[in-house]
């Protein structure tokens, strides 16, 4: 199981579940990227403005 913050609060997805895993990979690094976004920059990781698509 992966837990991540959705909009309502903590989710959990099922590996090897119902959801593929490309969408439970976007929804991980979608969820990354929004709590990296919130950071202040000085504590942001360096590569994550380079990851981005």
């Amino acid at each position: 199981m992966s837990p991540y913050i959705g909009r309502h609060g903590w989710n959990t997805l099922a590996i090897g579940g119902a959801i593929p895993d490309e969408a439970m990979r976007e929804a991980i690094d979608t969820s990354y990227e929004l709590v990296v976004a919130k950071l202040p920059r000085s504590q942001r990781p360096e590569s994550s403005s380079s990851n981005s698509s």
